[in-house]
């Protein structure tokens, strides 16, 4: 085992005797595959939103600064999520936010990690005897999905996982149901003001996955 390995795994363990207990509690919470997910994250650093204070992930590239762009992508058809005649976003598409948390990945992901999303995308529905297609990529600062006019909106975690090193987590932070909708709206109108075309994001790279055009 080399001097600088060695090194390494030194300061990875002293950083993990080091951490705060809520950092342990928050990735416990971050592991759940419940639709608790998000009550269970919300509750762990004992405030709504207070996990962003340490990393989701040890794998993460670290804490998603406010300057970063996520990605959602947009596939279809999407029953109650997507309106194909309008290539708007509908407000199923934030069902999962205070349950689950949406799926996003971060501005320096591979292409690989976009190919990885959407093939686990496509596997589920074809799963279910569906199809699916990528329509386009909906963009985001995370600091305007965090807040707007200086009132919260959501939370924004570095969840990796395997393979996807960038991806991330949109999850609410809101109370009551008033609040609940009102944040919704303010993340769906903010997500529609910036959707682009899977034959025209990242230069068309992954136009192939687009749903084939009709022939005249």
């Amino acid at each position: 085992m080399g001097v600088a390995f060695r090194s390494r795994c030194g300061i990875f363990f002293s950083y993990l005797l080091r951490e705060p207990d809520a950092c342990r509690a928050c990735r416990r919470a971050f592991a759940s595959d419940a639709d608790t997910r998000v009550a269970e994250v919300n509750s762990a650093a004992g405030t709504p939103g207070g996990c962003e204070l340490f990393r989701a992930s040890l794998l993460s590239p670290g804490r998603v600064s406010d300057e970063e762009n996520l990605h959602y992508l947009v596939t279809e058809p999407q029953d109650q999520a997507f309106d194909p005649r309008s290539g708007k976003l509908l407000p199923g598409v934030l069902s999962q936010i205070d349950k689950k948390g949406i799926s996003v990945l971060r501005q320096r992901a591979s292409d690989d990690e976009f190919e990885i999303t959407f093939s686990i995308l496509k596997r589920n529905s074809l799963a279910k005897g569906k199809e699916r297609f990528w329509h386009s990529v909906a963009t985001a600062p995370a600091g305007q999905i965090r807040k707007k006019d200086g009132q919260p909106i959501a939370a924004v975690y570095d969840t990796s996982v395997k393979k996807r090193r960038n991806h991330a987590d949109i999850m609410g932070i809101a109370s009551d149901r008033l609040h609940k909708e009102r944040r919704k709206k303010a993340l769906l109108d903010l997500m529609n003001s910036d959707i682009v075309s899977t034959d025209r994001f990242r230069n068309g790279v992954f136009a192939q996955h687009a749903r084939p055009a009709v022939a005249a």
